[in-house]
């Protein structure tokens, strides 16, 4: 066999090949269900995860601003939505005021229902602005990640502390609404 046809031959090959895929400029629309990054033959993490989601309401009121902060250690990928806990997977709300090196991701046909990164830069302790849907949150509401240290490392199903009416729940604290003249009074008691 000629070296031109050896050549030929190796360049159809890696052509042909399946490639890795990752995606340096952020989360396809086609993650948005499962959450999971298409890093082709690399698994997610089964170790606790080394980052946090917070989030609170800036005023603490329903329809407000919330205030989502993504902490730990330094990571480059990125896929961040708000959703109603016990299983959904259609994104609530919308995202704005992003910081650098993130962008919008349109999720479930819904512009802005989630954020991912927009290139591969070192990226830490971020914080991000999260809208209620114009009717307002009718219920609870939780922050749910998936975190790519690198390519090869990621964690999914990273979630924030479940909040009800712009309230924090903390483990270890019970919460019960109650209705007083068509009123949401809310009751906290924190277990020690």
């Amino acid at each position: 066999m000629s070296p031109g046809m050896l050549w030929a031959l190796l360049l159809a090959q890696l052509c042909l090949a399946p490639g890795a895929r990752a995606f340096p400029g952020g989360a396809p629309s086609s993650s948005c269900v499962a959450m999971r990054p298409m890093h082709d033959g690399v698994r997610s993490q089964t170790s606790q995860a080394p980052y946090v989601i917070t989030a609170v309401a800036t005023n603490g009121s329903i329809g407000v601003p919330f205030t989502v902060r993504v902490m730990g250690p330094v990571y480059r990928g990125l896929l961040l939505q708000a959703r109603t806990p016990g299983g959904a997977t259609r994104p609530m709300g919308t995202w704005q005021g992003l910081p650098r090196d993130t962008r919008l991701l349109q999720c479930d046909g819904r512009d802005a229902s989630a954020v991912t990164h927009s290139n591969i830069n070192e990226k830490i302790n971020q914080t991000f602005t999260w809208m209620p849907p114009a009717g307002g949150l009718t219920g609870p509401i939780m922050f749910i990640a998936a975190v790519a240290e690198s390519r090869e490392v990621y964690w999914m199903d990273i979630r924030s502390s479940v909040l009800n009416g712009g309230l924090s729940i903390q483990s270890g604290a019970s919460l019960t609404w109650l209705t007083a003249s068509g009123s949401l009074l809310c009751a906290s008691a924190l277990r020690l």
